[in-house]
């Protein structure tokens, strides 16, 4: 046996709709973390004015370029596609915070792609897509689902072993 995780092929998705919005997903969250990486400083500097601190930049970054394997559904191990379906939820929510928290504060910095030539101010729309987009996450993850039940699994084990 081996001390590394055995990289498996992702489950087969429950609708062929849930195969599609995680393309759709995956789609969203690739040019929204390229724009971000791209004009970083600034974007760190949103999350400054909103007193989130700079942890939570990165740490948006880091969850949505993580989800895109689970989005696509990447050969890995199940753990990491456990990781990476968390990653979607992180990812989700920080938006949704971000945009609550811009609200409430009423900021004019701003936010998602964060330019001096094209900024987008926080507003009750942007709020609603960051929400459209935490339920197109949960969707996703309903029918993309990483870890099949143990009793699945079991009969699964049955098997092999029968046909040995």
């Amino acid at each position: 046996m081996s001390g590394f995780a055995k990289a498996t092929v992702a489950p087969k998705p429950k609708t062929e709709d849930a195969k599609k919005a995680a393309w759709l997903s995956a789609a969203i969250l690739a040019v929204i973390a390229l724009v971000q990486l791209a004009t970083f400083p600034s974007f760190v500097n949103v999350f400054v004015a909103l007193h989130l601190g700079g942890f939570f930049a990165w740490l948006t970054i880091f969850a949505e370029i993580v989800a895109i394997p689970f989005l696509l559904e990447v050969r890995l191990s199940r753990a990491f596609r456990a990781f990476s379906m968390l990653c979607l939820w992180i990812a989700s929510a920080m938006w949704i915070v971000v945009t609550l928290t811009a609200l409430a504060k009423q900021s004019t910095v701003g936010i998602l792609i964060n330019t001096e030539a094209a900024p987008i101010l926080p507003s009750w729309w942007l709020f609603f897509i960051a929400l459209a987009f935490g339920f197109l996450s949960v969707w996703t993850s309903w029918g993309l689902w990483p870890l099949r039940p143990v009793a699945t699994r079991a009969k699964s084990t049955r098997a092999k072993k029968a046909k040995k």
